[in-house]
């Protein structure tokens, strides 16, 4: 997601920040390591606003606060974030977690994750099925989650055979003294029609 000023409740659910300054990536790296590394460059945090606004505003010179201590050898335009960044051991982590995906240990684990996929498939499927179950165990398991959730509520239950008993009252009352010809056609054809619609 692409956010700007949110707030620390939406901030503290993303495990990973970058921030973005002028086209260059200042930071990219764990959430939680975010505001220590910026404090380490002499931007200071102040108690009680929003992370992300501190992290934010260390881009626009207005907004941004240094601590005490750093007025002279603060980092001060995106090049300069940018080369302290590629010196931290957070760059180097990040590097070793987006080459994951080319290393060895991925292809085991991608392998192992496929015969475990492979082992609770059931073997009466064709081989190139997506589903791990058959069609009629399917039916089975939905069948029986379905009668579970009827029978948990029981008072949902009662009302709604409480309610069909009423309608079929009410249903079939519009067939006394309805005529036997064309005159008779629509009413028994409605009442019929809702019979038919009214579970659905």
């Amino acid at each position: 997601m692409t956010l700007y000023q949110a707030g620390n409740g939406i901030y503290d659910l993303v495990d990973d920040v970058m921030v973005l300054h002028k086209g260059l990536t200042i930071y990219y790296g764990p959430r939680v390591s975010a505001r220590g590394f910026f404090e380490g460059l002499g931007f200071e945090y102040v108690d009680g606003a929003n992370i992300a606004d501190m992290l934010t505003g260390v881009t626009v010179p207005a907004e941004r606060k240094i601590a005490p201590g750093y007025e002279h050898n603060f980092p001060r335009n995106a090049a300069e974030i940018r080369k302290a960044y590629l010196a931290h051991g957070i760059h180097e982590e990040m590097r070793k977690r987006q080459d994951y995906a080319r290393s060895d240990e991925a292809a085991q684990n991608t392998q192992q994750f496929i015969e475990a996929v492979k082992l609770a498939r059931d073997p009466s499927l064709p081989k190139h099925s997506v589903y791990s179950v058959g069609y009629l165990r399917q039916i089975q398991v939905l069948a029986r989650q379905q009668f579970r959730q009827i029978l948990g509520d029981k008072l949902l239950l009662y009302f709604r055979q409480g309610n069909t008993v009423i309608q079929a009252l009410v249903m079939g009352s519009l067939f006394f003294q309805v005529s036997d010809d064309s005159v008779g056609l629509f009413t028994r054809g409605g009442a019929i029609f809702f019979s038919t619609v009214y579970h659905t």
